[in-house]
């Protein structure tokens, strides 16, 4: 199982460290979501992080940035998906979904597509687990899709995700640190419980 990391929306301290520090601890693959930014600050945002690290990036906005600057690709929020496409032939699509079924519906054209929310949200308070986890996992066992769990992660519950996720998406957990140091620790103890999640499910 891979573990994605989804950027604080807002601006955290230390966070381009953080995030090469994550990337240097094996991160695959980045979202990079800052809702409130326009197009020169997500620019200037992007060439903070260096350049070796900019293939594992996904973007959620100002998708003209991705061929410009060789990132990995681009995400598809819902809401954005009908007529989503890459800009070329290399370049990775992604998509958020809220239900089993829409997964069955609608995610075919996509490298992967992350469905939320499975557990309660770390990093908005009141949004509740919604998924049923059966269903999700009888979907994923079904379909040839790549699903990434998303909403409440942590490196204690990961190990009980539906049979068959490809990937697990986590912010809160790792955002919701202060320093640094810590939010790699958590990240490490997220790989180690998605190898024990990888090795149960294969039992």
């Amino acid at each position: 199982m891979k573990i994605l990391v989804i950027t604080a929306s807002e601006d955290v301290s230390d966070e381009v460290a953080t995030i090469e520090a994550l990337f240097a601890a094996g991160l695959e693959i980045l979202h990079l979501r800052k809702p409130g930014f326009a197009g020169d600050a997500m620019e200037k945002f992007i060439g903070s992080i260096a350049v070796r690290y900019h293939q594992r990036i996904m973007l959620h906005s100002h998708h003209e940035l991705v061929e410009r600057y060789g990132l990995r690709g681009m995400h598809f929020p819902a809401r954005k998906r009908s007529g989503a496409s890459p800009l070329a032939s290399n370049v990775h699509i992604s998509t958020s979904c809220h239900s089993p079924a829409e997964v069955e519906q609608d995610a075919a054209a996509y490298e992967y597509v992350m469905v939320s929310p499975v557990f309660d949200s770390i990093s908005k308070p009141g949004y509740r687990a919604a998924i049923n986890r059966e269903s999700l996992s009888a979907c994923c066992g079904r379909l040839n899709r790549r699903v990434v769990a998303l909403g409440g992660i942590t490196s204690h519950n990961l190990t009980v995700l539906p049979r068959g996720c490809w990937g697990a998406a986590v912010l809160g957990h790792i955002w919701g640190h202060e320093r640094c140091a810590d939010r790699l620790h958590a990240f490490m103890n997220l790989q180690d419980a998605a190898q024990r999640y990888g090795k149960a499910t294969k039992l």
